[in-house]
């Protein structure tokens, strides 16, 4: 916890925190006279956006947590590209906003960038253009599906995009998205491989990953607050207008604490 921050309290009417409420005591009852019972939970609001390969980044902001579960939303890069977001892409119920009698206290914001090393043979026609149609295999010997320098196109992502949260009108956190590592990912490893007669032309495979950072997020030196009926957005602004060589996803993750009604 950070203390420079006044928490709410976890305790239940003045003991031990339960997570479920049954039956309770006279003294608990008059204890909890006039309160608002919230359970708290260990929280990551998340949304998720994706961009195709060979098409210019917009300069125009990209906002995150605006189309919630079961709507359609588009590509980065490409409006005419839809799809509709799942609890794979993200966990919001409704647009912008909590749901009611919702409170969340943002502890880090963490932008999850994972950029891998090589192409699937065979890629989604759909808007999760990420996304493999097959399992990936190590045949690569096209240079439409070959491998490109993940770093390089990762950094390009994460010094060329600017992004800011907004709660209600006030901006707060802002910077390159590299300002905001995310703690979860995969890394630890990079190989190359390949197998047959050596011939001209052949493209080998590698397998790799980029991430953004080393697993360790940034803590807010002072978290921020949401509440429900509260719009909120993290926006995303790609200074450098670059086009990606390769397909990529950028998901926003507010990691905290979620207080909600005892149901």
């Amino acid at each position: 916890m950070n203390p420079l921050v006044q928490y709410p309290p976890f305790n239940f009417a003045g003991g031990f925190p339960q997570n479920v409420v049954g039956r309770i005591s006279t003294e608990q009852a008059a204890a909890l006279a006039g309160l608002d019972i919230k359970q708290a939970l260990d929280w990551c609001q998340y949304d998720t956006k994706y961009a195709v390969a060979g098409t210019a980044l917009p300069s125009t902001d990209v906002l995150f947590f605006s189309v919630q579960q079961g709507a359609n939303d588009t590509l980065i890069n490409n409006a005419a590209v839809t799809f509709q977001k799942s609890a794979m892409d993200t966990n919001m119920v409704q647009s912008s906003q909590l749901e009611r009698g919702q409170l969340l206290i943002i502890e880090s914001i963490q932008v999850s960038v994972t950029t891998p090393s090589n192409f699937d043979l065979t890629l989604q026609g759909s808007g999760n253009t990420t996304l493999p149609a097959t399992l990936p295999t190590s045949g690569v010997t096209t240079a439409g599906t070959a491998g490109v320098i993940a770093a390089n196109l990762e950094r390009a992502i994460l010094r060329g995009a600017v992004g800011k949260l907004k709660v209600g009108t006030n901006f707060f956190e802002q910077g390159p998205l590299m300002q905001f590592p995310s703690e979860f990912g995969i890394t630890g490893y990079a190989t190359s491989a390949f197998t047959g007669t050596a011939q001209a032309g052949i493209i080998v495979p590698s397998d790799g990953v980029a991430n953004n950072g080393f697993g360790q997020p940034r803590m807010l030196r002072f978290p921020r607050i949401i509440e429900a009926g509260q719009n909120f957005s993290f926006i995303v602004n790609f200074v450098n207008t670059f086009t990606p060589s390769r397909a990529f996803d950028v998901q926003v993750i507010l990691r905290g604490l979620l207080f909600r009604d005892v149901s």
